[in-house]
């Protein structure tokens, strides 16, 4: 009798590992089997892609800089509904998806932010009502204290789609990306320093909130507060002369470039208080030939000082000698 019932133990085990090995096949051809080019082997699954290439309307995106994700919906009257977020993106790219596979069929509307950090951005409201808050009242902030936002900031990107969700088993979607930030690179040859003195570079703008459709706010918001009077705040570094020939060299990362914004970039000798160069950086930017600002991230600007009589200076943005090189150290 313990014969058969060991026997039967013996048997039972086998299977039971047979099944075992069976159904990890099966996983694992799944897995193997379930690609982005080619998704007949996938259970039911909505996926969220995102497309950062030249066609989707950019200059070159560091995949790299896109390490968080936040993806909003809203239903088809405009209506939030959820928060899809990651948090902690190690490899950015075409494989790259968010699954929103709860999603019922529909009409929605899709908001992405990539990048968005939460030290330095934040939501008004602070957070969205299920069939509550609507699409007109959600806004981007950039955060900053005393009107002043210490850079290099984090990058910020975004992405707007609408889309129908069917009962299909297996639905991609490809959001185009685009980035939201710009990096500003200042570098002296020949100017006046002083080792022991401290330089600042400012970059003065006058908005710091985006809609949620990825265009600036009529009015900035201020500690959650709307500010329908003109508010002007600063991305702010400062240095020590830091080459070899006592210049500076600063890179400040600030939010998109407009054409109907006149962000001023400043450089202040805080021992003297003196303002070694000021001007409009809109201005600057659009003297280069074919510029097309909002599709150009990075501007690297040399300044070149001469100091005969009066101090001038020859101005180079991305390897471009402006036109009326020698301007004044103050417009």
């Amino acid at each position: 009798m313990n014969f058969i019932k060991t026997k039967v133990m013996i048997v039972m085990l086998i299977v039971d590992k047979l099944l075992l090995i069976a159904i990890l096949l099966v996983h694992g051809f799944l897995l193997t089997s379930c690609l982005k080019e080619n998704m007949s082997g996938c259970p039911e699954e909505i996926r969220v892609y995102f497309d950062i290439s030249t066609r989707a309307g950019n200059d070159a995106i560091n995949p790299t800089n896109v390490d968080r994700m936040n993806l909003y919906v809203f239903n088809h009257k405009g209506f939030y509904l959820s928060e899809y977020s990651d948090e902690q993106i190690n490899n950015f790219g075409p494989d790259y998806f968010i699954d929103c596979s709860d999603l019922l069929p529909g009409k929605y509307r899709f908001i992405a932010w990539g990048g968005m950090d939460e030290v330095l951005f934040s939501t008004v409201p602070a957070s969205f009502e299920k069939g509550k808050t609507t699409f007109d009242e959600a806004f981007l902030v950039l955060e900053h204290s005393d009107g002043i936002v210490f850079s290099p900031m984090h990058h910020l990107f975004h992405s707007d789609l609408s889309v129908t969700v069917t009962n299909s088993k297996i639905q991609q979607f490809l959001m185009p990306i685009s980035q939201q930030t710009n990096t500003i690179t200042v570098r002296t040859m020949g100017l006046w320093t002083n080792p022991d003195h401290v330089y600042t570079y400012e970059i003065i703008d006058d908005n710091c909130t985006y809609q949620f459709d990825g265009s600036f706010a009529e009015y900035a918001h201020v500690h959650h507060k709307i500010s329908k009077e003109p508010y002007e705040f600063k991305y702010q570094m400062s240095t020590h002369p830091n080459d070899r020939e006592g210049q500076l060299n600063v890179t400040l990362t600030v939010m998109r470039l407009t054409e109907n914004r006149q962000p001023k970039i400043k450089i202040i000798d805080e021992n003297t208080n003196d303002t070694l160069f000021s001007y409009d950086l809109i201005k600057l930017i659009k003297k280069i030939p074919n510029v097309e600002i909002g599709i150009t991230h990075d501007y690297v600007i040399d300044l070149l000082f001469v100091y005969n009589v009066d101090p001038t200076v020859t101005i180079y943005i991305n390897g471009w000698k402006l036109q009326d090189e020698e301007t004044q150290l103050v417009d």
